[in-house]
């Protein structure tokens, strides 16, 4: 059963969870974990847990900026992360790349660019990447070929162009690409379907 804690609420669920976790874990690591899972609360932030195991972090429109995330190695089990509408720059992605399970991250609207995104590149389990709203380029999408399960990719109000078809064709997993107000044209459109008949395009934020 997953377990969800969030930001001000659910006192007597929190109590459970930080019993489980102080059960499941050495003491001096789990010093950490209970830590960071309050500095989340403190945040505004919401976690998922799977029994001991914290499946998704979700501090989408909270406080949070680059000095915040050094408390995400505290779950290096982590699936799911979700920063869309934060301070978050590239300095925070330093943070992100060392947790290798991610499936999911949002990064809409924070202040990435193709600097923050070449950290990304280790992250080879990653299905879903929404990095629409930032300050990406085509260029950077190079950075993202070794992530070889991506399945869905914004890429929404950007400077993306068709530059980033060369990069995005070699994904054969891809199937879902979220365009909208970006520059991809027509002609780069059909590029991409040519190369990946499954690729299906939509205008949504994410």
């Amino acid at each position: 059963m997953w377990h969800v804690w969030r930001g001000g609420r659910g006192y007597a669920l929190r109590v459970k969870i930080l019993l489980i976790l102080l059960c499941a874990f050495p003491a001096a690591a789990e010093l950490s974990r209970v830590e960071a899972l309050a500095a989340i609360e403190r945040l505004g932030g919401v976690v998922t847990a799977d029994g001991a195991v914290v499946r998704k972090v979700d501090l989408a429109k909270t406080a949070v900026t680059d000095a915040d995330l050094p408390l995400l190695a505290a779950f290096p089990e982590l699936l799911e992360l979700d920063l869309r509408l934060t301070k978050v720059t590239d300095e925070g992605m330093a943070q992100v790349a060392p947790l290798k399970n991610l499936r999911f991250l949002n990064l809409f609207r924070t202040a990435l660019t193709d600097r923050g995104l070449q950290q990304l590149s280790g992250l080879t389990e990653l299905e879903t990447l929404l990095i629409g709203g930032t300050k990406i380029s085509s260029d950077g999408l190079a950075a993202l070929r070794p992530l070889t399960h991506l399945h869905k990719i914004s890429v929404f109000d950007t400077a993306v162009d068709d530059a980033a078809v060369e990069h995005l064709k070699s994904m054969a997993s891809l199937r879902i690409l979220l365009i909208g107000r970006s520059m991809i044209t027509e002609n780069g459109s059909a590029a991409l379907t040519a190369a990946i008949p499954e690729l299906r395009f939509t205008a949504n934020l994410l």
